[in-house]
């Protein structure tokens, strides 16, 4: 009798085991979909941010660029207005 009951235990532990093994398994199926969608999207919100920052990068460099032709243009425009007055002490020279 004693054995019986301790067989019945055993039995339902066992029993109570394999459910918590196909509980984690079922578990583990799950949490490696989320890390894979997780991985996914991330990825995908990364690539977006690389884009975002290349086309920042982008118009810096052309923001530079027109800095540099201000500065020549400011510097022709300065130079221009010399010659002119040089041409026009030249011309009351005469």
């Amino acid at each position: 009798m004693l054995e019986e009951k301790i067989l019945s235990v055993l039995e339902k532990m066992q029993a109570d085991i394999s459910g918590l093994k196909a509980g984690q398994d079922a578990m583990q199926v799950d949490i490696s979909g989320i890390k894979v969608r997780l991985d996914t999207e991330i990825e995908r919100k990364i690539n977006l941010l690389a884009e975002g920052q290349e086309l920042m990068l982008e118009k810096l460099e052309r923001l530079d660029d027109m800095e540099v032709m201000d500065t020549r243009i400011t510097a022709l425009e300065a130079m221009v207005k010399k010659l002119n007055r040089d041409i026009e002490k030249l011309k009351q020279a005469q």
